[in-house]
């Protein structure tokens, strides 16, 4: 049943269109994401506000962000060195996928201070 709804574009869990480069709807992937990051669904519509108020651009580069593709939740305050905040929901903001995985486990503002390193020392 999952593999024809994806065969068809839809959503593996519902019958609304996937998102182009996932085989989930907007709702599933929001709650994916929130179930991973925050460690239940129920965060989906305020993740998805917080995207909305960034206006679906990257908090470090003003790029444009796709749900699914190219977008990523970020916390603020790193989840291995602030263990009381992984759940928080009021520590993550939307960034792209590669700044993410380079940032990995700096705080926002460890990681301005090394990107304002790398762009003096690159002049």
């Amino acid at each position: 049943m999952r593999k024809a709804r994806i065969d068809k574009g839809l959503c593996k869990y519902c019958l609304i269109e996937s998102l182009e480069c996932s085989y989930l709807c907007e709702k599933h992937w929001y709650q994916r994401v929130s179930y991973q990051n925050l460690g239940t669904i129920k965060y989906w519509e305020q993740l998805k506000t917080i995207a909305e108020k960034q206006h679906y651009k990257c908090i470090y580069t003003d790029e444009l962000l796709i749900p699914a593709f190219n977008m990523s939740l970020d916390h603020i305050k790193s989840r291995k060195r602030n263990p009381e905040l992984k759940n928080c929901i009021t520590n993550v903001q939307w960034d792209n996928k590669q700044i993410n995985i380079i940032k990995n486990e700096l705080s926002h503002d460890e990681f301005i201070i090394l990107c304002k390193k790398i762009t003096k020392s690159t002049k």
